[in-house]
């Protein structure tokens, strides 16, 4: 159990990230950046991004690239990825189900945090060798354990003080292949290459549900992905990464096992095929992760993060609620599966134009999972495009007595079209709806929905001027919504709508401007409350149950963007 003085510790120290919190709330967001290429040799590159409590973190390198046989040489920040991820790739996050990689060295002047590469790292191409090295040692953020152990990496988005630079990380990592293309008709593309990485930190890792659940409420911190990892100093991993390619023919994998404080932990591996026709192709790619892999580096292609579908969704499950950001961490579920995807054309009016099928066991419970898509295209002329994609998915999640299952459908209507050389109009409709498992406790809504219609129109005045903005209306039954923007990608919660424009001007080779203005609205309609049998009720005698009531919020946005080169 708990001290009173170790209570008192958390008190005072949930009160501290409070305090910073306020202070945060009305922060702006900087970021700056600079890169600067001499005769594709010298790559210099500094960047400062403001954090939310106001200061700035900055990350920069000096570099040395391809000169003789050296590929790249880079002090500072440096990016690597070896093969197809499984065993390094040094980001903050990650997307599901991205299977291509830019594999080699580069200067790193991206937003990653938490897992940058701060040292030395080197990449050389001696004749037939590729030859990789790169140490790195740098203060890292971290969930720490009353005894001062290290529980779990924290990507700490708030910049919250509690969990910045808690421990140190050192690390080791060598990569050693050799390219046998064309020798004794070995095909071309043929490349086998051994990859080793050691990772220290002076903190001991240990796993300790006690410092970060409430303890004895209705769901304990039971799943093994989380009480499976055997703690330690030290992680070492060995791996073997190997590609080939025959005609219209190509096939890759990788394989890494891993041991701490050099007992075995786990392995984990990905194999991969293409092939190739002039109208359609045809991807397969397996892999297999074990529960106890959990190198923090590990960026293959995944279903989910780690801890998705965990207890740490759950803020209020918690003892401090910020931990819910543990699902951020941007490693793979312990998962097997295959996945297979295919493009066909069959002729100019008809196109599959992404199809796919991934079917896959989430290993912490043995259970069975399935995610279909696919899309077709009909363009009846040639400026206009229609297509119609439908999503399904079938997941279980497990928990500590019976696992439960969600299925979701989701299908989506678009229509654009390439009016004259100037201007782009696109319509999309989308509506998903998801079907929940019953419980004894919620025996209502066990459906959820939602979708929206959208509008956006680009207009060219010119090659360097053009205005672009959009229009879009939403309503969320328990189900959100995600949405393209203009340059990224909006959430949309509950009921609502919004406009946006954006002025696109390049102003000459060398600057580069956009301005945006956008406008929303959101409601959020609060029901049920009624139902809960008086939980929900206001104060006083007699006690009133709390009505439904809806929650508005509009907000104004404004943004510029100048980008300049020289």
């Amino acid at each position: 159990g708990w001290s009173d003085e170790e209570i008192q510790e958390l008190k005072e120290r949930l009160g501290s990230e409070v305090g910073d919190l306020d202070a945060m709330r009305y922060r702006r967001k900087t970021y700056l950046k600079t890169r600067l290429l001499y005769k594709n040799h010298l790559d210099l590159g500094l960047m400062a991004m403001e954090m939310p409590d106001g200061s700035f973190f900055p990350k920069g390198f000096i570099g040395l690239k391809n000169v003789g046989i050296v590929d790249g040489l880079y002090f500072g920040n440096f990016h690597v990825s070896l093969g197809e991820g499984v065993l390094f790739e040094n980001t903050d996050d990650i997307l599901s189900r991205v299977y291509s990689k830019a594999e080699g060295l580069f200067g790193d002047l991206t937003t990653t945090r938490e897992f940058r590469t701060q040292g030395l790292g080197f990449r050389l191409s001696p004749s037939r060798f590729r030859i990789t090295g790169f140490y790195s040692r740098a203060p890292k953020d971290g969930i720490m354990n009353r005894d001062s152990t290290l529980n779990l990496y924290f990507t700490n988005p708030l910049f919250l003080r509690t969990f910045r630079d808690v421990f140190t990380e050192e690390i080791y990592g060598t990569s050693f292949g050799i390219d046998l293309s064309n020798l004794y008709h070995i095909p071309f593309g043929t490349y086998i290459g051994l990859n080793h990485m050691m990772i220290y930190t002076d903190k001991r890792q240990r796993v300790s549900p006690a410092d970060v659940e409430i303890r004895f409420d209705s769901e304990d911190i039971t799943d093994p992905v989380y009480l499976a990892p055997i703690g330690g100093y030290v992680k070492r991993f060995e791996g073997v990464y190997a590609r080939t390619g025959v005609g219209n023919f190509a096939m890759s994998g990788e394989y890494a096992v891993q041991f701490n404080d050099g007992v075995a932990a786990g392995k984990a591996y990905l194999v991969k095929a293409r092939v190739q026709t002039d109208n359609n192709y045809i991807f397969a790619l397996f892999r297999h992760y074990d529960i106890g892999y959990d190198n923090p580096y590990a960026r293959p292609f995944m279903e989910q993060k780690r801890y998705d579908d965990t207890p740490f969704e759950k803020p209020y499950r918690l003892i401090d609620a910020v931990y819910t950001d543990v699902v951020n961490l941007p490693s793979p579920k312990p998962e097997e599966g295959l996945y297979l995807e295919t493009r066909y054309r069959f002729n100019r009016y008809f196109t599959i134009t992404r199809a796919y099928i991934d079917m896959w066991k989430n290993l912490s419970f043995n259970l069975p999972n399935k995610r279909i898509q696919a899309e077709i295209e009909y363009r009846p002329v040639f400026p206009v495009r229609i297509r119609l994609k439908h999503k399904y998915q079938a997941k279980y999640r497990g928990r500590a007595t019976e696992p439960t299952q969600s299925v979701t459908n989701e299908t989506t209507f678009r229509i654009y079209a390439l009016l004259t050389d100037y201007d782009y109009l696109d319509f999309r409709l989308r509506y998903g709806w998801v079907k929940l498992a019953s419980s004894e406790t919620y025996t209502q809504n066990i459906v959820i929905d939602g979708g929206y219609a959208s509008l956006s129109f680009e207009h060219r005045f010119s090659d360097r001027f053009s205005i672009y903005s959009g229009a879009a209306i939403w309503t969320t039954n328990g189900m959100s919504q995600w949405i393209f923007e203009d340059t990224g990608i909006d959430f949309l919660y509950g009921d609502g709508r919004k406009m946006y424009v954006s002025f696109i001007d390049r102003v000459s080779d060398n600057l580069f401007v956009r301005l945006k203005f956008r406008v929303k609205k959101e409601v959020y309609q609060h029901t049920g409350l009624d139902l809960s049998g008086g939980e929900y009720h206001y104060e006083g005698e007699p006690a009133s149950t709390i009505p439904g009531f809806n929650d508005e919020k509009t907000s104004y946005t404004g943004n510029l963007q100048i980008v300049w080169w020289w």
